[in-house]
């Protein structure tokens, strides 16, 4: 039987307000969208636009960078000896530890200025520890969601328990290093 009439024009508002509803829910949902896992532009929990906001926000002296890194390099050998930049380098995904660097020397040069260099997502194995652990630091307690850990005898635990690293500095030639298992520590 086909509605005809009121039954009609009634099913046929039904049909556009279900329509409306459904487009205007696909444009809402949240994207899974990897390609911005990490992003320092991001919002999103997996992002560092939000922790940079709120390092602003907290009055942290705190720049991006969105230059050449030779342009860096220029920069920070024009500044005091006495006054060393830390760089925060975000991997978008783990690297493995051989291939962290593979093709740039840029980051020894930073290191013989006397800058820090932090790179967030150096590749380490999955240890026997919980995802979701609860670490104990001088500054409080922390919350790290990653079973890898670094158990490297270069390495010197800067934040870890009894499986190894989640965080730590290894002493290179060049100068100190400081590398994290994770490339979401700011959201941890």
């Amino acid at each position: 039987m086909i509605a005809s009439g009121p039954n009609r024009r009634t099913l046929s508002i039904a049909l556009l307000a279900l329509a409306i509803i459904g487009f205007a829910l696909f444009l809402l949902a949240p994207a899974s969208n990897r390609l911005n896992s990490g992003s320092t532009w991001g919002y999103a929990p997996d992002g560092y636009g939000a922790w940079y906001a709120d390092m602003q926000a907290q009055g942290a002296a705190i720049q991006r960078w969105q230059r050449p890194i030779p342009e860096l390099l220029e920069q920070a050998q024009a500044s005091p000896a006495d006054a060393p930049v830390t760089l925060l380098r975000v991997m978008p995904r783990p690297v493995e530890p051989g291939a962290l660097f593979f093709g740039e020397s840029w980051w020894q040069e930073w290191l013989e200025q006397g800058h820090h260099l932090i790179v967030l997502a150096q590749q380490e194995p999955v240890s026997g520890a919980s995802f979701i652990t609860h670490l104990d630091t001088a500054v409080g307690p922390v919350t790290i969601a990653t079973r890898r850990r670094a158990t490297s005898s270069k390495a010197v635990a800067l934040l870890g328990d009894a499986y190894g690293a989640v965080v730590w500095r290894q002493d290179t030639e060049s100068g100190e290093l400081i590398l994290a298992t994770t490339p979401f520590l700011a959201a941890n």
